[in-house]
């Protein structure tokens, strides 16, 4: 691997985690967003399909952030290849698109930043 520091090799697996997994969060938030729209017809099963999948997501995209956040601590220049890459840079829109997601599952209303 070219660009790990063969000195500091902290979960070297965590290198070559990809930024596209987030995709993963945004097609469950999309599923749950669609479920919980479903259940407006009264259905409580689909109510439960709705957050059980939510909350899958939520664990996803938190699990996700925290390994990225890892591979920016320790594989910096990992982390900036995969930042600059043409196309890979691409993927990194999917950050902010899953905490927009994430707001629109389970913001409230009546919150002052809704």
């Amino acid at each position: 691997m070219r660009f790990m520091n063969q000195k500091t090799s902290f979960l070297p697996w965590l290198a070559r985690l990809p930024v596209s997994l987030f995709a993963i969060c945004v097609g469950l938030f999309a599923i749950g967003l669609s479920w919980r729209f479903f259940a407006q017809l009264n259905s409580a099963f689909a109510l439960q399909v709705a957050e059980t999948i939510g909350y899958v997501a939520c664990a996803l995209f938190g699990l996700l952030s925290t390994l990225y956040l890892a591979k920016f601590l320790f594989h910096r220049a990992a982390f900036w290849q995969e930042a600059t890459h043409p196309l890979g840079s691409s993927f990194v829109g999917l950050l902010p698109l899953c905490v927009f997601l994430l707001v629109a599952t389970y913001g409230d209303n009546n919150h002052l930043i809704w």
